[in-house]
């Protein structure tokens, strides 16, 4: 990191890592989910299932974050903090 911002290849690095991390647990999320909506435990499946849909919700969010830090990069934006190398 820089002292006077952020990298914007250490940033996009950092978010892309956050989502790929995100897909992993919207996966295991969705696995576990699975199992528990055959074992009829209808409830619990169900509160798996809206931690599914948030996880999805923060993915999104991810992507558009890394899209406008992709946009400021390119772009050379000088209102924001984020300086590239």
């Amino acid at each position: 990191m820089c002292q006077e911002g952020v990298n914007y290849t250490q940033f996009k690095l950092a978010i892309y890592q956050l989502i790929e991390q995100g897909k992993l647990m919207e996966k295991s999320v969705e696995q576990w989910k699975s199992l528990l909506h055959h074992d009829k435990t209808e409830k619990l499946s169900h509160q798996f299932g809206i931690a599914r849909d948030k996880i999805f919700e923060g993915l999104e969010a991810l992507e558009k974050a890394l899209s406008e830090v992709n946009r400021l990069s390119s772009e050379g934006e000088s209102e924001v903090t984020i300086t590239p190398l």
